[in-house]
């Protein structure tokens, strides 16, 4: 199938090999270059070319295959947006999940492994190399000092925010197990403009924190508040962002 066609393409390199040569290759070469079968490579590459994540030229009698636009943006693992952790956490662990799903509602069964966290953080990350410049770039926050992220998990915005705005800090609010492996995940050192803080969206959490005024909020999945909630948000952000500020 698709999910495990991709992220096992990806492993083997071929998109990367077709993004690096700069041309279209036949399969015996892809297949000399990988190191693979030449009937098992073709069988792929026909595959590839079916979901048209490939294509492919007749020239010389031979059948010569080069990436699409798409499998050099977002399959070749060498590319700033590749998109190869994504499809591989869905492939071996989102999807296979859900056999588990009677056992963690009668049971509070957890199938969560050390590799499986890490294969999401990773997922996590790699989803803002999509529009991550775009979205920091949605609103100007170069004069705020300090900036919280609120459900920030991995730490893939905040990474975003400091490349876009160098002089800020960010400072990440999660739950107390998120924060631990999250710091594990990253090793940031102590004097990183990125830290990690345990804590949830009341505003007592965010105004320990923080000694400044300077401050800008953001919140990952506002979605998850509930309607009460709203009144209060309101009257913070106008207390701390146009009273202060």
């Amino acid at each position: 199938s698709e999910v495990k066609l991709g992220p096992f393409l990806c492993e083997l390199g071929v998109f990367d090999l077709l993004r690096e040569s700069g041309e279209p290759l036949s399969s015996a070469t892809v297949a000399e270059r990988l190191k693979t079968s030449l009937t098992g490579m073709q069988t792929l590459l026909g595959a590839c070319v079916g979901l048209k994540v490939l294509k492919v030229e007749r020239k010389e009698g031979k059948d010569l295959y080069g990436n699409t636009e798409f499998a050099d943006l977002f399959l070749a693992k060498s590319s700033p947006k590749s998109q190869y952790y994504t499809m591989k956490f869905f492939s071996e662990y989102g999807y296979l999940s859900l056999q588990y799903l009677p056992e963690a509602v009668s049971t509070n069964f957890n199938s969560r492994s050390k590799e499986g966290v890490e294969s999401f953080f990773r997922y996590m990350d790699e989803a803002w190399s999509l529009h991550g410049k775009e979205v920091v770039s949605a609103f100007d926050l170069s004069g705020f000092q300090l900036i919280c992220d609120l459900g920030g998990n991995s730490g893939g915005l905040a990474k975003e925010l400091i490349s876009k705005y160098p002089n800020c800090t960010v400072k990440i609010l999660d739950l107390l197990e998120v924060v631990e492996i999250s710091k594990k995940y990253n090793a940031f050192s102590e004097d990183s403009q990125i830290t990690f803080h345990e804590g949830n969206m009341c505003f007592e959490t965010i105004t320990s924190i923080s000694k400044s005024t300077s401050i800008a909020i953001l919140i990952l999945e506002l979605f998850f508040w509930l309607a009460s909630h709203t009144p209060l948000l309101e009257l913070y952000l106008y207390q701390h962002l146009y009273l202060h500020h």
